[in-house]
């Protein structure tokens, strides 16, 4: 499929003995995310910041109960841990075309089990990196195979990814003078963004 979709480096662990392996090579980066193969609602998920916290995380999503009478996946997913905002894209695909309805931005708590304290609707974010958004949430959903039916896409929002969604035209090659070793140049790329008191818990100082 054309286009590049945006998404945690993902390892699934069969059993214990398998992370533990990945733990001893250096396989694990921390902090990550260790959560059931399958499951909603973010329940037993934890965000791991240490050793010592893989084994207990492991249990916790093993032990999450199977949904809807369905045979549970008793696989274990250790994912990168991404920071950002978090936000959520509704959309709805008919004959394989899709339409966005919204984009929804969650406030949620810190600490190693996150939960939702609230939703803001609609989003307030600027034109660039709502498009970015409604982007990966195409991408995603073609890549699964949806071409009929409702989805709901979860998505974090970092200046990295933005950045990386700029065309080749808006990018600028300047020179920074010469350095010890030599000319330094460097491509430059201006994005404008909005500051938005509750982007990321907190006011923003630039």
């Amino acid at each position: 499929m054309p286009g590049r979709r945006a998404a945690p480096r993902t390892t699934i662990v069969s059993d214990l003995g398998e992370l533990r392996a990945l733990d001893a090579v250096g396989a694990v980066a921390f902090p990550c995310v260790v959560k059931p193969a399958d499951g909603a609602g973010s329940a037993d998920v934890t965000v791991v910041t240490g050793h010592e916290g893989l084994e207990p995380a492991w249990h916790a999503a093993l032990a999450t109960r199977a949904m809807y009478g369905m045979p549970r996946d008793q696989r274990v997913l250790v994912q990168e841990h991404i920071c950002g905002s978090e936000f959520s894209v509704e959309s709805v695909t008919q004959h394989g075309v899709t339409t966005h309805l919204c984009i929804t931005r969650k406030h949620t708590t810190n600490g190693i089990h996150r939960v939702e304290l609230g939703h803001a609707l609609p989003a307030r974010l600027p034109a660039a990196a709502e498009q970015a958004l409604l982007d990966q949430a195409g991408r995603a959903i073609a890549a699964v195979g949806v071409r009929n039916g409702a989805t709901h896409t979860e998505h974090f929002g970092r200046i990295d990814h933005l950045f990386a969604q700029a065309p080749n035209e808006a990018w600028e090659r300047r020179s920074c003078g010469d350095g010890a070793k030599g000319p330094r140049v460097y491509h430059w790329a201006a994005l404008q963004i909005t500051s938005i008191e509750d982007f990321d818990g907190e006011m923003p100082t630039h």
